[in-house]
């Protein structure tokens, strides 16, 4: 037994023996495999000291693994450099403490390999990640923070800078190369560590400022720009300069001119930093502004801090652009600021990257509680939305009626700066959507009194640009949020202001396809050269009707027509809108075409929004339409929600008295008595909840069944109750079960089950035939049933009468 456990028991040694019987060149592709076999030796390495005795096979085999990925960090083939990176990084994740407290040496090998020109640029950025997580692994031990984060981070970040911020402009394209591979990773890394090591970024604030300042709002229409820049790496410098203040020293000096005063003596001093950077990028929003939107007449007027700038006529024939670029930085960072830019495409470009900085200022995190200036977002916000160009629907909009709304615009500016601006808008007014969004996600419901702006905006800007697929997607994520805080309060004109919202959600979802109904020219004219087609008709294309054969195909083909973040805004928008918006609300027209949509989409959540809010009509509020449920129990009868929907799994709910016999009948009563049949044990009635179906349970009512009004009454016979009637409870015919036995004077009756009756022996009659035991089952309404009961008086001999049923002729006979 303990030669089969000892690979089991000690799986370092054979990981070791691995490595070192490897080759440098051949150690990238087994690196995979011995990493996969380091997750069993977890225990080993996360085994603390003092656990170990000196001299153990662990501890032999941990030492001997620990040297050999010393010696593949100072190895000379950048393969072997490689797999000690990776091999670093696995067995930190897996030792944890215990490797945090002796990864010193391979700290600073790691940052030999990133200094180093000869490594690739994906060693050196397996070496960064590697050493975030180090990191921020000993930031929750001050000793090892102490010891090991302290001496080491000063020469990491210096190292990084070196890379991706050259004092001297890279030759070499390898260096250019590593620049820009190595500069997301940098960013990314910094903005990880900055929050939990303030103090030691503060003295490389200037040079990280210098390094993100042209990638916050980058404009690569500008002529001067050489590099560009992806949208995730500007992402990611936007996402660090609002950490920026974070390192503000604790005595600070700034004086914002739009802070107050009173309250800077309190006020944390990166607080302060943060509402200054702030409100930099706010005014550099505005006046950014002034210059793109020279060539139109704007009708929107500040309510909140600086007003309109004027401009100089003799300035329209001069280019549009900015020379010298603002500088965003807090006032204790110095450094270059943004860059200028030139062109109306480059002004549309830097409007866009200053409204997403604006972005991150409110999705970022600050070291201390901040007073966000709501009046001054929600006002720049305005005033980008409300410019938009001679695009959107005829009607709907704020323009007369049958004609879109166009702008005043400028004619002293040239046509082609017109044009441009409105190519630019559709992007700048996705980032203001974007944040209107973080706005509403960040502030919640402290948002609801300037919430109504924010929505006539948003409708604003779908109905003028809702050609552009970037609008339609942030319009819909913008009021999905709109819908979940103030939807159910929503009124008339609100819900119908959203029309078009949902037209186009639709559309998106399910497009129409263009192939169907087409005008196809005669292939076979006359020899006038005139067509075959009358004059006002429409020639259909035959095949396209035939064109999708099954309706998954048809889904298929309609959801190829969008983005996939287009139909996922739409999706959660129309589910919104569906479940939340009052149904007496909505129109009879738009309903139809959400219900359209979600059943030929095949989209459960829709469905389920719309059964759980069922649609009204409009001139009775309290009569609904006909829901959609049967589409729904049809397509989705495997889901949850479907089932708790067609069988809800509620208690039996007994009404009436219940059957009141002596104790000395129960107890001479035989086995087949009536209380077999009426009293149901918990396993029966378990049972009958758990196969619910359309059909409700048996036992749902129990009653007492009145007497039958022709039975007779002479001395020889008594009152025998009468079946009761399921289809006056059910609405729906009842089949015979002999499983049913004869019951007492008071019977109690079944809802879904007619009582069948078997024969039994009267005394003083003859033997029952084969045709005497008659089904009580309800044949027709225009036949009555008479009830023919002879009894004794004796109770201990009581015996169930036979029932006939025939038309009662004997009342004369009775009466005389």
């Amino acid at each position: 037994m303990s030669k089969s456990n000892a690979p089991r028991d000690d799986p370092l040694r054979t990981v070791t023996s691995r490595l070192s019987a490897t080759a440098g060149k051949q150690l990238p592709s087994v690196i995979p495999h011995i990493t996969r076999s380091l997750i069993d030796c977890k225990a080993t390495l996360s085994q603390a000291e003092s656990q170990k005795s000196k001299g153990s096979p662990d501890a032999v085999s941990l030492h001997k693994f620990k040297t050999q990925v010393n010696a593949l960090l100072n190895d000379k083939t950048p393969e072997g450099r490689y797999a000690a990176i990776v091999l670093v990084k696995t067995t930190i994740d897996l030792g944890g403490h215990e490797q945090l407290q002796k990864c010193g040496p391979w700290v600073r090998g790691l940052l030999s390999i990133l200094g180093r020109p000869s490594d690739s640029p994906v060693s050196k950025r397996l070496a960064i990640i590697t050493l975030t997580r180090i990191f921020l692994l000993t930031h929750d031990f001050q000793t090892l923070v102490r010891e090991l984060t302290t001496p080491s981070l000063p020469s990491y970040i210096t190292t990084c800078l070196n890379i991706v911020a050259p004092k001297t402009t890279p030759s070499k394209p390898a260096q250019v190369l590593a620049q820009r591979t190595l500069l997301e990773p940098v960013l990314e890394s910094f903005t990880n560590l900055l929050p939990n090591h303030p103090n030691i970024f503060r003295t490389f604030l200037s040079q990280i400022n210098a390094l993100i300042a042209p990638l916050l709002a980058p404009t690569p229409s500008s002529p001067e720009i050489i590099i560009t820049t992806t949208p995730s790496v500007a992402a990611l410098a936007q996402n660090l300069f609002t950490l920026l203040p974070i390192c503000a020293p604790k005595q600070s000096t700034s004086n914002s001119s739009n802070s107050n005063p009173s309250s800077s003596a309190s006020t944390p001093a990166s607080s302060e930093a943060w509402l200054t950077a702030l409100d930099t990028t706010i005014s550099s929003i505005q006046t950014t502004a002034d210059l793109l939107f020279r060539a139109v007449h704007e009708e929107w007027r500040p309510i909140a801090g600086t007003p309109l700038q004027s401009h100089d006529p003799a300035s329209y024939d001069a280019e549009l652009g900015a020379a010298d670029g603002v500088d965003l930085a807090p006032p204790h960072v110095s450094g270059s600021g943004l860059p200028g830019w030139s062109g109306v495409h480059a002004g549309g470009e830097r409007l866009t990257g200053l409204l997403l900085l604006l972005q991150a200022f409110l999705r970022g995190r600050t070291a201390a509680a901040v007073t966000l200036p709501v009046a001054r977002v929600v006002d720049v916000l305005t005033r980008v939305t409300s410019v938009v160009g001679p695009l959107g629907p005829a009607s709907g909009g704020r323009g007369k009626k049958g004609k879109p709304y166009t702008m005043r615009v400028n004619t002293a500016i040239s046509q082609d700066e017109r044009v441009g601006l409105w190519t630019e808008m559709p992007a700048v007014h996705a980032a203001a959507c974007d944040a209107i969004t973080t706005l509403l996600l960040k502030l919640g419901s402290s948002i609801l009194p300037v919430i109504d702006i924010l929505f006539d905006q948003l409708v604003w800007v779908f109905e003028h640009g809702s050609t552009s697929e970037v609008v339609r997607e942030a319009v819909y994520v913008a009021l999905t949020e709109v819908l979940e805080l103030v939807g159910m309060g929503f009124k008339k004109d609100q819900t119908r202001a959203l029309d078009a919202a949902v037209r186009g959600a639709c559309g998106d979802l399910l497009p129409v396809s263009s192939d169907v109904y087409k005008t196809s020219p005669d292939k076979n004219p006359n020899t006038n050269g005139a067509s075959s087609t009358k004059k006002g008709q429409t020639s259909i294309n035959a095949d396209a009707l035939f064109k999708f054969s099954t309706p998954q195909s048809y889904i298929d083909n309609f959801h190829n027509a969008t983005s996939t973040g287009l139909q996922n805004a739409a999706h959660d928008f129309i589910v919104t809108y569906t479940a939340v918006v009052p149904a007496p609300h909505t129109s009879a027209a738009t309903r139809a075409m959400l219900d359209r949509t979600a059943i030929l989409g095949q989209d459960a959540d829709v469905m389920l929004a719309s059964v759980m809010n069922p649609p009204h009509n409009d001139n009775n509020a309290s009569k609904s339409r006909s829901s959609i449920l049967p589409h729904l129990a049809r397509s989705f009868q495997e889901r949850l929600q479907v089932e708790a929907f067609l069988r809800p799994r509620m208690p039996t709910l007994k009404i009436g008295h219940q059957n009141e016999d002596s104790p000395e009948d129960k107890g001479t009563s035989g086995s087949e008595g009536p209380e077999q049949d009426d009293l149901r044990g918990e396993d029966d009635e378990d049972q009958e909840m758990a196969d619910a179906s359309a059909d409700p349970p048996e036992d749902v009512f129990s009653f007492t069944t009145p007497t039958a009004p022709n039975a007779p009454t002479g001395s020889g016979a008594t009152e025998a109750p009468r079946p009761h009637d399921s289809k006056s409870l059910l609405g729906k015919r009842s089949t015979p079960d002999p499983d049913i036995q004869s019951g007492s004077g008071e019977k109690k009756a079944r809802v879904n089950e007619p009582i069948a009756v078997e024969p039994v022996v009267v005394p003083g009659s003859h033997e029952p035939s084969e045709n005497s035991h008659v089904a009580a089952t309800q044949t027709s309404n225009n036949i009555p049933s008479s009830l023919n009961v002879n009894d004794s008086d004796d109770d201990d001999n009581f015996v169930m009468p036979t029932l006939t049923l025939e038309q009662d002729t004997d009342d004369e006979d009775e009466s005389e």
